[in-house]
């Protein structure tokens, strides 16, 4: 087996995944983890499972490897993002203690807000319609059961910030009525032809910028 992976600095610096591996470091933002991942599979020479899974796992996270002090800023501030994001699922939570009850939770119940099953980037709900002779949306998959859910997409919300000026959608009263209808406070509408088809979406590539 090979491990693609930067060369093995004893006191790396910010940077040290270099150009090569920035995606890496994107998605796995403690670098303090990696670095100890790296020093780690020196240690041990091996990959052994399930032998040797729980020494590779607690090595990293336990933090029983001091980092450098050049990656240690880039790991305060993902920590920092880990209790923010245990404070937000707290807050989601419900006491199952008190079971089917307006008291299990503050915000649960609350017919305007939607709730993720997942941290981290927001996203929003593409709903995907024509409109018909009368000039009423008409979900784009024309099925009896779960039209409008068979019809829906979903994008990230700095993409959808980002690209929603090049699609066409209905205005703003009759999108208030569709999120009213439908209980989706926060949904939005993209316009197709009937065939499905538009400059910005097609059934291959499906939504494009």
């Amino acid at each position: 087996m090979h491990i693609l992976a930067p060369h093995w600095q004893e006191q790396a610096e910010e940077g040290w995944l270099g150009q090569e591996l920035k995606g890496t470091g994107f998605v796995y933002t403690d670098h303090a983890c990696l670095w100890r991942t790296q020093a780690l599979l020196r240690q041990h020479g091996e990959i052994r499972m399930p032998d040797n899974a729980r020494a590779l796992v607690d090595g990293v996270y336990e933090q029983k490897i001091a980092a450098p002090a050049g990656l240690q800023t880039i790991s305060d501030v993902a920590f920092g993002k880990v209790l923010s994001q245990r404070s937000v699922a707290a807050q989601n939570l419900l006491r199952y203690d008190l079971g089917y009850d307006r008291e299990a939770s503050d915000f649960l119940w609350d017919k305007d807000r939607e709730f993720s099953t997942r941290l981290g980037e927001e996203s929003v709900d593409v709903y995907l319609a024509r409109k018909d002779i009368d000039g009423q949306l008409r979900p784009l998959v024309d099925e009896i059961d779960f039209c409008w859910e068979k019809s829906r997409l979903s994008v990230r919300k700095s993409w959808w910030q980002k690209n929603s000026g090049t699609f066409q959608c209905p205005d703003e009263e009759t999108l208030a009525c569709f999120r009213k209808r439908h209980h989706r406070p926060s949904g939005q509408i993209v316009l197709v032809s009937d065939a499905g088809e538009a400059s910005y979406y097609s059934k291959r590539f499906g939504l494009v910028g």
